[in-house]
């Protein structure tokens, strides 16, 4: 789907999400080849909207069709702040579904699973092209199109934890199904993923917190992950240097 889009696959967000805009414009219909040499499709300059851990990033294409960027750790502040992104993008005019684009390492147990219910009361797909773990994978789970986009797109699951200190390895996973968190993520799966959530459930109780079980290709499909799988082959990343907030 992406196939004619090779020549602009992201080094910098920008180009992304213009990538990914063309992306999710053909969820809905396959748009006409451009003229030699034009610009697929034309793109609005982007809205930053920051909250505390990160940014996200509104971008929309003149057809309507638009991406949200998260881009950061996920926090308390980030769920706050995207009913206000959701907002924008109405007010822009945005067609539906939206399309959120994750790019995050993670963050709270109880801030991703609000903003993934979020997600799926919105109706939005959900994008990852490279690590999208923890939290972020919570998130994911709330589209209602699940794409892992790119050779490096990549859910990744564990026990939900609590940090006890200032260092990240010093974290109380929650072993046990009474735990709250458990409780409340095996909940939240149910209501995301019902034909799926045991299955889901039970790689994150067998993946210590301070471990991750990565998920992908036909697997992540199995599984209910994943909705599809597009552009398996291709990096779609970009290199090192034109990473913005990566995990």
């Amino acid at each position: 789907m992406l196939k004619r889009f090779d020549s602009l696959l992201p080094i910098e967000l920008p180009v992304c999400l213009a990538v990914a805009l063309a992306w999710a414009s053909a969820l809905a219909q396959t748009p006409p080849e451009p003229p030699a040499g034009a610009h697929p499709l034309q793109v609005e300059p982007e809205d930053v909207t920051s909250f505390e851990g990160g940014r996200f990033v509104l971008r929309r294409a003149a057809n309507g069709e638009c991406v949200i960027a998260l881009q950061g750790t996920v926090t308390r502040s980030a769920n706050y702040t995207f009913d206000d992104v959701v907002k924008k993008a109405k007010v822009q005019g945005c067609v539906r579904p939206l399309t959120l684009l994750l790019e995050s390492p993670g963050g709270l147990v109880d801030a991703g699973l609000a903003l993934g219910r979020s997600v799926h009361d919105e109706g939005m797909n959900t994008v990852a092209r490279y690590a999208c773990a923890s939290s972020c994978a919570n998130i994911f789970l709330g589209g209602s199109e699940r794409i892992l986009w790119g050779s490096r797109a990549a859910i990744g699951l564990h026990q939900p934890s609590v940090r006890e200190g200032d260092k990240i390895e010093q974290r109380r996973c929650f072993t046990t199904n009474f735990d709250t968190p458990v409780v409340a993520m095996r909940r939240y799966f149910q209501s995301v993923i019902p034909l799926t959530a045991d299955q889901v459930m039970e790689v994150v109780m067998s993946t210590p917190c301070k471990a991750v079980t990565w998920v992908n290709g036909k697997r992540a499909i199995d599984l209910g992950v994943a909705t599809r799988l597009e552009a398996e082959r291709d990096d779609v990343f970009g290199p090192r240097a034109g990473r913005i907030a990566a995990p």
